[in-house]
């Protein structure tokens, strides 16, 4: 099963809420790559503004918005998939029945 539109069609038979959780997946992985994309630019162009106030040289400006924005993009990411995580439970009945 290379396709995923198959995938989606096939597990959506079985899981009513199947293609709701995979789009809420895909959305919460783009809103963590986007958030990296832009704290990372933000950050690194704000130091390039502030390079004389800067105790450190311009050979280091890579390490705080690599280090920065990969938090900040791993937070994003867990809280958002978390979300899409919790309504998958609250959309499929068969699971709430067996807690």
């Amino acid at each position: 099963m290379n396709n995923f539109k198959q995938v989606k069609e096939h597990y959506s038979e079985k899981f009513k809420g199947f293609g709701l959780y995979t789009e809420c997946m895909t959305k919460a992985l783009l809103y963590g790559v986007s958030s990296f994309a832009l704290t990372f630019s933000g950050l690194y162009f704000s130091q390039g503004l502030l390079r004389s106030r800067l105790p450190y040289s311009q050979k280091y400006f890579l390490i705080l918005p690599s280090v920065v924005s990969t938090c900040v993009a791993w937070t994003v990411t867990s809280r958002r998939t978390q979300k899409c995580q919790d309504e998958w439970r609250n959309s499929e009945p068969l699971y709430t029945r067996l807690q």
